[in-house]
């Protein structure tokens, strides 16, 4: 292991990765929840960011998955094109969103790289409230 010093601090570090930085979502589909299994209920999105701030959740509740809990998915799960009742977002991720999940939700740091280029003011204020609360010690 190899600690690193950052002299100007772990949140000038985030500033200056920030724009080589991508977001995770490689795509987002619609499913019926009840087929989507209770450990792979990572909220992700707005579903996520609700919890961390005073946003309202969305009426779709918003998850993310990585590639292979997908592989176990997705030969059972119907691809649905419009909200309907019971539906849901499932986001197929990069990389696995449980590596790095607390409490049930995906990480700050991939959920602010999730929804930064989102146009809704909303939302906006919601992710400098969460960018506000994280600790950089």
């Amino acid at each position: 292991e190899r600690l690193l010093d950052f002299p100007d601090g772990m949140k000038a570090l985030w500033k200056k990765a920030l724009p080589y930085l991508r977001n995770p979502v490689k795509e987002t589909v619609r499913i019926k929840e009840n087929l989507l299994p209770k450990n792979c209920r990572i909220a992700a999105g707005e579903t996520a960011l609700a919890g961390l701030s005073m946003l309202m959740p969305p009426k779709e509740p918003v998850f993310a998955v990585g590639r292979q809990a997908w592989k176990k998915i997705a030969g059972h799960a119907e691809l649905i094109p419009v909200e309907e009742t019971g539906t849901c977002l499932v986001q197929l991720w990069y990389y696995d969103p449980s590596l790095f999940a607390a409490s049930g939700r995906v990480d700050s740091f991939s959920l602010y790289l999730c929804l930064r280029e989102e146009v809704d003011e909303r939302v906006q204020g919601a992710l400098e409230e969460m960018m506000e609360k994280v600790s950089w010690s």
